[in-house]
């Protein structure tokens, strides 16, 4: 007997930002300096790079659970308003060693829109 199920149903796109960054010994990386992105829906997805276990997460916003060399994760933050805020690891003596970067939070994206025909 052949059963056939439909797949399951595929996630949704993520309908904000995506943060690339790099978890190294001693440093955050992201492919701008400082980090930056627009405001509203906001999400981290990290890959340890260093031989040291690391975690990430946004000062007084949220921070991911411990992830150890070549392991990656994706943090969700929510929405975040304009303004300036930091990216760090909070494991003892991390951030004193260099892993805390700037991140700027923009004005959101203006999304185009069409008037309707007259």
């Amino acid at each position: 007997v052949i059963v056939l199920r439909d797949p399951a149903p595929a996630e949704p796109p993520f309908a904000g930002t995506t943060l690339e960054l790099e978890l190294g010994d001693y440093f955050i990386r992201g492919a701008t300096d400082p980090v930056t992105a627009p405001a509203g829906p906001l999400r981290i997805h990290a890959v340890n790079i260093g031989e040291l276990p690391h975690n990430v997460g946004v000062r007084r916003v949220k921070i991911s659970r411990e992830i150890s060399r070549n392991q990656d994760l994706t943090l969700e933050l929510g929405t975040l308003a304009p303004g300036n805020y930091e990216v760090y690891c909070d494991l003892p003596d991390h951030v004193e060693l260099g892993m805390v970067a700037p991140l700027v939070i923009t004005e959101p994206v203006a999304t185009p829109t069409t008037a309707p025909d007259a």
